[in-house]
């Protein structure tokens, strides 16, 4: 943790994108069930399901890539979405294969846009 205030030692690292206060918030206990997702029975309907191909930078019959809507303080950030709603421990052999191919692919093409020292690859939940 970074000293004085709690936070991982991150959140002063020179590349770090925000400043000013921040606050831990405190974990809060396991719930009986989880929450209902986006596009699951009885959960609002999927936003990324409903968004046609053409908003997307690339898609195949199993993958899209799409940039963020709100320009980060990164010179790119892309999401990879997989068409069906699965979970990474659901993907059969073929599909993680895939998977790591496309990353590599996209950590090259973020490379190629030169001034880039490092691409960073993050697996975000619901």
């Amino acid at each position: 943790m970074s000293e004085g205030h709690g936070l991982p030692r991150y959140v002063d690292w020179p590349l770090f994108p925000f400043e000013g206060e921040l606050r831990v918030k405190p974990v809060l206990p396991l719930a009986d069930s989880d929450f209902v997702r986006s596009g699951e029975p009885g959960g609002p309907p999927c936003e990324a399901c409903a968004a046609p191909d053409e908003q997307y930078l690339w898609a195949d019959e199993r993958w899209r890539v799409r940039a963020t809507a709100v320009p980060p303080s990164l010179p790119m950030q892309l999401l990879l979405e997989t068409r069906a709603h699965v979970d990474m421990h659901e993907l059969d052999e073929d599909m993680a294969g895939e998977f790591g191919r496309l990353i590599v692919r996209l950590d090259r093409a973020v490379t190629a846009i030169g001034g880039v020292g490092r691409v960073h690859v993050n697996r975000w939940g619901d």
